[in-house]
């Protein structure tokens, strides 16, 4: 979850756009999409049940009146009188038996027989009378049967069958048969009866006839519509609606048949109710794309409009961001990004402005604080300086007059440095053993000086006048006010990394905190560490200048760090 909020948050803003457009579009429209195929489905499942119950129905119908045809014809053989006189008469003389039958049986099975072609046998099975042809048997013939005995105590049609056939049996009232036995049998060929149950329908459905044990009298076991159909057997005991056999789900409607006491179950695949699904499906999936690609052209063109004044807005940034802050951002448009393009067209303006009317004039500032710095390296100090000298000259022949001489000489010549602001550090720290040598003779060498600086600063550049004023104060304000003892002056330079560090250390009083934390802020009189503090920052960066570390009673040091530097001086042009 939380890689794919970075993912997110790391991509460009089209693409989030485009992302946000995509999820906004696509949860409706999927939404509504699976909720119209899941609608149609379930509409499409109710038509195919309400479909399955009409067409059984039918079929049911059907069935019971073809078979009440048949019944039909067994009651009008049962109840035909003349039939009745045959089988009640005790024949002595078999010719008029056989005229009796020939002219009354035979006519009437005969013409039932051609009228309807799937009665595959039609016989009276009889006890007393003689066999005459099909239509007359002897009922011993079938006493192992079990439906001769069922037709005679059921008094009414008996409907049996095997795997080839339907058979129905009713005996003769006795009261017309005069105690004589006599039971019609007709054998139906139950192909010819059952198989035309719609047989439209019997490509697309499962159909199961089974009498009231079970049993099963038909069934059309290779259903075209149906690819693996259950065992009849298996059909023919759930109830009816959804059922799972074999594990696979079908919907069962079931109907009976009274008239032989069988029931009709029609079955199909759940699967197969709604197939007209898929077609449904693949519309959805079409209009679904058709609207996705549609609104996916609009999102680019949407995107690419809003984005447009953006890039526009980004590459003007990155310009000012390489350095040039010359660039003009300005927008016609009233919209947010138009007020932002313009708001940074006029901060640009501002800060040209502030360059040119604050950075430089500090610049210039600073510039001129320094020569004025360099032309008056304080009046008192010189001449003081050559009161000595006049002093020495006029008590006695000393040879140090030479040296003082020379070591002014050698500090005015440094520190003016041609009118150049940057400066060997060796020259500089020339520049301070001049300045120390004039020190100590003025203060009768009462104080001891410790100068170390690693050799390898002698390769850099640095800011002239930095370590004489700092030098210049760590004396007046330090060394010369120490009530007792001797004073100690220490300079160390040194490279931490990349940075050249100076601390200038002296053993005075120190500096109360109030006027620490002032020193660096404000122009205080007689120290001049806010303009060396600035000219260090100013030229090298905000990192870098003066830090103070004094307590009082503990002495002061002053820290001074600036980077390694070398001073590239600018291309003479001899032409």
């Amino acid at each position: 979850m939380n890689a794919g909020l970075r993912a997110f948050h790391n991509m460009r803003f089209r693409w989030k756009l485009v992302l946000t457009y995509l999820v906004v579009i696509l949860i409706p429209l999927l939404t509504l999409g699976l909720y119209s195929f899941h609608q149609s489905r379930l509409f499409l499942r109710m038509q195919a049940e309400q479909s399955l119950q009409a067409t059984t129905l039918s079929m049911a119908e059907n069935l019971n009146a073809r078979l009440a045809r048949y019944d039909e014809i067994v009651k009008s053989v049962v109840a035909n009188p003349g039939f009745h006189r045959i089988f009640a008469n005790r024949y002595l003389d078999l010719s008029v038996m056989s005229e009796d039958i020939r002219g009354i049986l035979e006519p009437y099975f005969a013409t039932v027989i051609n009228l309807n072609p799937e009665i595959e046998q039609m016989s009276v099975y009889s006890q007393g009378l003689p066999e005459f042809g099909s239509y007359m048997m002897d009922l011993e013939r079938v006493r192992e049967e079990a439906w001769p005995d069922q037709a005679i105590a059921a008094k009414k049609t008996v409907w049996s069958f095997t795997p080839q056939s339907i058979e129905l049996a009713r005996a003769f009232p006795d009261l017309f048969v005069n105690k004589n036995t006599a039971v019609l049998y007709i054998r139906l060929n139950q192909a010819q009866v059952l198989g035309e149950l719609g047989a439209s329908n019997l490509e697309r459905y499962g159909v199961v006839v089974a009498d009231e044990k079970q049993r099963i009298v038909f069934a059309n076991r290779n259903a075209p519509g149906i690819a693996s159909p259950p065992a009849p057997e298996r059909i023919a005991t759930p109830r009816d609606g959804m059922a799972n056999v074999d594990g696979t789900s079908y919907f069962i409607v079931r109907k009976p048949i009274a008239l032989a006491g069988w029931t009709l179950t029609v079955y199909i695949p759940v699967e197969r109710m709604a197939r007209d699904a898929g077609a449904i499906v693949k519309a959805t999936v079409v209009v679904v794309v058709i609207c996705l690609l549609a609104l996916l052209v609009l999102v680019w063109i949407f995107s690419r409009t809003l984005l447009k004044p953006i890039r526009h807005l980004n590459k003007k940034m990155m310009q000012v961001e390489n350095g040039d802050l010359q660039v003009v951002a300005f927008s016609t448009a009233k919209d947010e990004i138009g007020e932002l393009t313009n708001r940074f067209g006029r901060m640009l303006n501002r800060i040209n402005e502030l360059i040119r009317e604050t950075y430089q004039n500090r610049i210039t500032q600073k510039e001129a604080e320094l020569k004025a710095l360099q032309s008056q390296i304080n009046p008192h100090f010189l001449y003081n300086t050559l009161s000595i000298i006049h002093w020495k000259a006029v008590m006695r022949d000393a040879d140090d007059i030479g040296s003082i001489v020379n070591a002014l000489s050698r500090f005015y010549r440094t520190a003016l440095n041609k009118g150049s602001n940057v400066i060997p550090i060796r020259n500089e720290i020339d520049n301070i053993r001049s300045y120390l040598d004039i020190q100590l003779v003025m203060h009768d060498h009462s104080f001891d000086v410790s100068l170390a600086v690693d050799d390898r600063l002698y390769t850099c550049d640095m800011l002239n006048l930095v370590l004489q004023p700092i030098v210049e104060n760590a004396i007046e304000h330090g060394i010369d006010l120490i009530a007792e003892g001797r004073g100690k002056l220490t300079i160390e330079g040194k490279l931490e990394g990349d940075t050249v560090v100076f601390d200038i250390a002296d053993n005075g009083p120190g500096i109360a905190p109030a006027l620490r934390d002032r020193l660096l802020t404000e122009q205080t009189e007689g120290y001049g560490l806010k303009n060396v503090h600035e000219r260090i920052r100013l030229f090298f960066g905000e990192p870098y200048g003066i830090t103070i570390l004094s307590e009082l009673g503990a002495g002061t040091r002053m820290r001074i760090r600036f980077p390694q530097y070398r001073h590239e001086p600018p291309e003479t042009d001899w032409t």
